[in-house]
């Protein structure tokens, strides 16, 4: 093969090569930018710094409810509060969300 021939082919793949790289370019841009784009209803997912630990009792007072127990023990823990009125109605064999003052039930503890 003479140097011309060589030459042309070397020319010839540093053509694609830019190519290939001003396509890779464009692509990645492309999937930056669509990822920059939020649904409309897309909601935060937050993932709980802190681990279930345990479970500890806990004397329902008269106005207390699930969801107000659930909702104490999330803020405090960052955990979902839907994951832990799931907790408390299992760990207490619970079919509804009815609970009675005076009475103890068990909660999930976070650390």
């Amino acid at each position: 093969m003479d140097d011309k021939k060589r030459e042309k082919i070397v020319a010839d793949l540093l053509v694609d090569i830019k190519r290939g790289a001003v396509m890779l370019t464009i692509a990645i841009s492309i999937i930056f930018a669509i990822g920059a784009i939020k649904a409309p209803n897309a909601k935060k997912i937050t993932i709980s710094e802190k681990v279930q630990t345990g479970y500890m009792s806990y004397l329902v007072k008269e106005g207390d409810t699930i969801w107000g127990i659930s909702k104490q023990i999330s803020k405090d823990s960052g955990e979902d509060i839907d994951v832990v009125m799931d907790e408390i109605r299992t760990l207490n064999n619970l079919k509804g969300s009815t609970i009675h003052t005076k009475c103890y039930i068990l909660v999930p503890v976070y650390e």
